[in-house]
């Protein structure tokens, strides 16, 4: 099974412990055999 997550909320270099719950949610997923993950966290810049 191929699962795709978008979240902006995901731990990145400048902040290493935002969005925890997601990345460990994401890691849960990647323990159930056949599965194939990508994850997206677009960092959005302000304006």
């Amino acid at each position: 099974m191929r699962v795709l997550s978008i979240s902006t909320l995901f731990p990145n270099p400048s902040h290493p412990a935002f969005g925890n719950f997601v990345r460990n949610q994401m890691l849960a997923v990647t323990a159930i055999d056949e599965v194939d993950l990508t994850i997206i966290s677009p960092v959005g810049i302000p304006p």
